[in-house]
């Protein structure tokens, strides 16, 4: 469009820790286009299709593009399409990353821009295009899953070893 490629992000900001971010496309016409991830305070001010490096901006496109800071850093992934539920799980503590399509991990990035307070993002482009917020992210629901299964596993163990004979 003669106006650029629309860019929202959320209120919300992060500066430490780790915090999940996941839409549903409602709609993505054929030959649409978006990317969503993280990036600078400022990033609603991009007109681009892949927020320039000022923007500090890690994000997954539908095409199955990785970006970082404004270049393209891989190809070649699934794309995701209307219908399809698309999110990030980011630790800045550690500082990475990770996107998933219906749960499944489709791509990561590492060594994000230390020192920085970030917040999610989506960019529309070509043709009609809607996104719903997910409030409560599935991909968290699954790291909590997972994280009370590890505890659960690590008390078994810590139990099971209550019963084994103490070596002579």
């Amino acid at each position: 469009t003669d106006q650029g490629f629309p860019t929202v992000r959320v209120l919300g900001k992060y500066r430490v820790g780790t915090f999940f971010f996941e839409i549903t496309v409602d709609v993505l016409g054929a030959g649409g286009y978006m990317c969503f991830g993280l990036g600078s305070l400022n990033i609603h001010e991009n007109k681009d299709y892949i927020p320039s490096e000022k923007y500090s901006s890690y994000a997954y496109s539908s095409v199955g593009e990785l970006y970082a800071l404004g270049e393209v850093v891989s190809a070649g992934h699934q794309h995701f399409v209307e219908g399809n539920v698309v999110g990030f799980m980011c630790s800045l503590d550690r500082s990475f990353v990770t996107f998933y399509i219906n749960n499944q991990q489709v791509g990561e990035l590492r060594n994000l821009a230390p020192n920085m307070e970030y917040t999610p993002f989506v960019v529309f482009g070509n043709g009609k295009f809607s996104v719903s917020v997910n409030r409560v992210p599935h991909i968290a629901k699954l790291f909590a899953v997972n994280e009370t299964q590890t505890a659960e596993s690590k008390d078994s163990r810590e139990e099971a070893k209550a019963y084994l004979p103490i070596p002579k």
